[in-house]
């Protein structure tokens, strides 16, 4: 069933914040189970054998990690707890995650309203930092990457792409963007 959607629950109960994954026909495959936090503002990862989520609302600043089964497995962050943009240990207001299965390395874009508009890599395992970069801007999706280089889009209407944590380029977008940026073969595809 390689031809599959994930899906983040509408936080009501009984299957608040439950992520699913599901065949494009609709039949459910499987899902993380309810109860771990996700809201509908957040976001969600699905790699082989695990789901991630992120919530991002003012007092969400931690991702969680599951199986597919729903148990716990790993933690960045602590919930309800915020030290500023320099701790890298808390998220604030996470607004996507993308999981690279290549390397094992979780890609968060934090921040949402002025907060801290970064995007932080860390390690898929352990949850230990791998590196960070400070946006020039509020963040307005999600971040994308393809393993070396990280996309995220302000909402000024800015690209602006990393490289290992180091700031390569910026370029003003025509329109809103409110998608990850796709990349993919040293390109960065918007919608």
């Amino acid at each position: 069933a390689s031809d599959s959607v994930v899906v983040t629950v509408n936080p009501a109960p009984p299957a608040a914040g439950a992520v699913l994954r599901l065949q494009l026909d609709g039949d459910a495959l499987d899902s993380s189970g309810a109860g771990n936090h996700g809201t509908w503002s957040g976001s969600e990862a699905y790699t082989p054998g695990a789901v991630g989520q992120a919530g991002a609302e003012q007092t969400d600043t931690q991702i969680l990690k599951f199986t597919r089964a729903g148990k716990f497995l790993l933690q960045i962050g602590k919930q309800n707890t915020h030290d500023g943009n320099a701790d890298t240990r808390i998220l604030l207001q996470p607004t996507g995650i993308f999981v690279d299965p290549s390397s094992n390395e979780v890609y968060v874009s934090d921040g949402e309203h002025g907060n801290h508009r970064r995007v932080i890599v860390f390690d898929g395992a352990t949850g230990a930092l791998r590196w960070r970069a400070q946006a020039k801007g509020d963040l307005s999706a999600a971040v994308g990457s393809d393993g070396r280089h990280a996309a995220v889009v302000t909402t000024d209407n800015e690209l602006q792409v990393f490289d290992q944590g180091k700031w390569v380029w910026t370029e003003r977008l025509p329109g809103r963007v409110i998608t990850a940026p796709l990349v993919a073969g040293e390109r960065v595809f918007v919608q």
